[in-house]
């Protein structure tokens, strides 16, 4: 039980310092570094996206079953990419609706 409880906390603290990192190095909005591709998604017909979907889950499905083969590094590097894309996407939400963050 001692053993869990002390995996979790280093989950969250990675989580949470990915979330930092993700709020604090970007310096380019993510509008910006998307820039065509929300219209590309909204101009592609449906089954095309459904597919493009399915086929992004399937590998990230294979991602998280070689975990056990590497003992859970495929993880760990999933949850800091993961946090890291949010604190991006909250910068640049805060961003866009003109609130300023703490300097």
């Amino acid at each position: 039980m001692r053993s869990m409880r002390r995996l979790i906390c280093f989950s969250m603290l990675l989580f949470v310092a990915g979330l930092l990192l993700g709020v604090l190095s970007t310096s380019i909005s993510l509008t910006q570094s998307l820039g065509t591709i929300p219209t590309l998604l909204l101009n592609m017909p449906r089954f095309q996206i459904f597919l493009l979907i399915v086929k992004k889950n399937a590998k990230s499905l294979i991602m998280l079953w070689s975990g056990a083969l590497t003992f859970g590094v495929t993880t760990l590097h999933n949850l800091m990419v993961n946090s890291l894309v949010i604190g991006a996407v909250l910068k640049t939400a805060v961003m866009q609706m003109g609130l300023k963050p703490h300097s």
